[in-house]
């Protein structure tokens, strides 16, 4: 067996740009950053009936790669709306609408027709705040003007 062979080739796998983690992007301007996702989707902390496979605990990584945090407000309909700054990332607990369906974690928060009455609410604060976000960097752009 040629270990220097092998080596090499590992060497080059590991080194690949396919197989090395994505660095937070940078930036000069700000850029708002939501993010609502499902704590039982595939790509979740605590998948249930994954469809496909994720790596564990991928959204997490994913919202850290955003520049967002890494414990996102936990939010189901029996607790208050959560408010800026636990405001920007969300992570569901609701019971789906649409429960039968497949990936149905997933849908609840990514199409209408699965999403639970009580997204309507929490759907209105993240983009309110959203709103409200780009019109204080808009005017603080402008001399404070409008």
């Amino acid at each position: 067996r040629d270990h220097a062979a092998t080596r090499h080739l590992t060497d080059q796998l590991t080194n690949h740009p396919t197989t090395q983690r994505a660095q937070a992007p940078t930036t000069s301007r700000a850029v708002t950053r939501l993010a609502l996702f499902h704590k039982h989707e595939e790509c979740g902390p605590d998948p249930i009936d994954p469809a496909s496979y994720c790596e564990p605990n991928l959204m997490i990584s994913n919202l850290e790669l955003m520049g967002l945090g890494s414990a996102p407000a936990v939010w189901n309909s029996t607790l208050p709306l959560p408010t800026s700054p636990d405001l920007r990332e969300v992570m569901s607990d609701e019971p789906p609408s649409c429960p039968d369906a497949t990936r149905s974690y997933h849908k609840s928060v990514a199409m209408d027709a699965c999403a639970p009455e009580s997204y309507d609410a929490l759907w209105r604060a993240l983009f309110g705040a959203f709103e409200t976000e780009q019109a204080e960097a808009a005017g603080a752009g402008h001399g404070g003007e409008r």
